[in-house]
């Protein structure tokens, strides 16, 4: 009976002596890093844009999108409204040049991911999404550069 005592009071010292070193020892996000317990990644389905060089199209460039979003609890209001997303940015790639300036191969995916950021803000609302990440672009030809 005292050995069982002295056994089960040695092991709750040791709990309680780990808990403090376990509870400081999480480790904090990075600077600039997404916390994934705090925020989610949600990708959508790739989208052919096209390339249009002197009025003439010339290429497709298959882009893949990464919405980060501020709450895992939204991805599904993204997943729900994707095909409206990729439909509006199909649209608005028929109308206005996301060519990059050098290269027939690529985007401008700085002004895509700023045009898609308003898109789909507007279709999930406000707070929701943290940022639009094109993270992969794949031309269906790879073509040299233009001579301009």
């Amino acid at each position: 009976m005292m050995m069982r005592r002295s056994i089960l009071s040695a092991a709750l010292a040791a709990l309680v002596l780990s808990l403090p070193l376990a509870a400081g020892a999480e480790e904090k996000p990075k600077e600039g890093k997404d916390d994934p317990a705090l925020t989610q990644q949600v990708d959508l389905m790739p989208v052919a844009i096209p390339i249009v060089y002197h009025d003439t199209l010339v290429n497709y460039v298959f882009v893949r999108i990464r919405v980060h979003l501020f709450k895992p609890t939204d991805a599904p209001a993204i997943h729900t409204k994707e095909p409206y997303i990729r439909d509006k940015l199909v649209r608005t790639a028929n109308h206005t040049s996301f060519n990059a300036p050098t290269d027939l191969n690529k985007v401008d995916a700085a002004a895509m991911e700023k045009m898609l950021f308003q898109v789909i803000e507007g279709m999930v609302g406000r707070g929701i999404v943290k940022r639009v990440e094109i993270f992969e672009q794949t031309p269906q030809k790879g073509l040299p550069r233009p001579n301009s």
